[in-house]
């Protein structure tokens, strides 16, 4: 008998799916996440990430003050 549902493999491709969507699912939250956060939350994250030293801080940090000052 034929099965009707694509095969045996046809719940690997369900599974693909499935994982696909919870990633981007993820990924959208997260970008939306990130939108929300101001300049000042998001520079104090990467540097508390490691992602910039303490020079760089610094010197975003008072471009960001500059500008809030100016702007």
């Amino acid at each position: 008998m034929v099965s009707t549902h694509g095969g045996g493999f046809m719940w690997i491709l369900w599974l693909v799916i499935t994982v696909a969507i919870v990633f981007l699912i993820i990924g959208l939250s997260k970008q939306a996440r990130a939108n929300r956060l101001g300049a000042k939350e998001i520079l104090d994250r990467r540097f508390a990430n490691g992602e910039i030293d303490e020079a760089e801080y610094n010197r975003r940090k008072a471009l960001l003050e500059k500008t809030e000052r100016t702007g």
